[in-house]
């Protein structure tokens, strides 16, 4: 996420933010007000790309914060706990609600970062 937002920033016309300091823009407010603004996709996709990526963490979960139900139980393993107390069904709900979310987000990402034809 962190390299998104750092390519996302860097991305902005320099010359921008050179104005607003030059008309008096604090460093803080010309990122707040121009850089910022300008890098919102690039921003909003590495954060939804992020929320997709962390739904996958089984194993790490498992092994650090164990599985304890309303305190660390992530999706996936909520999915594992109804395969294995034979809860078919629920897993597979858990499963398309969750798939469902990520086809949504990389469509999103997708939108967000697809550069306009040069007209």
């Amino acid at each position: 996420m962190v390299k998104s937002v750092r390519a996302a920033l860097e991305d902005t016309d320099p010359t921008l933010v050179l104005a607003a300091r030059t008309l008096g823009a604090t460093p803080l407010r010309a990122f707040f007000t121009i850089q910022l603004p300008l890098a919102y996709r690039g921003v909003v996709a590495a954060l939804m790309l992020a929320f997709a990526r962390s739904t996958g963490d089984f194993g790490l979960t498992l092994m650090v914060a164990g599985d304890i139900p309303n305190q660390t139980q992530t999706a996936s393993l909520a999915i594992y706990d109804a395969i294995q107390g034979h809860r078919e069904s629920d897993a597979l709900v858990m499963i398309f609600v969750l798939t469902g979310l990520v086809l949504t987000f990389l469509y999103v990402v997708g939108k967000l970062t697809a550069r306009e034809p040069n007209r």
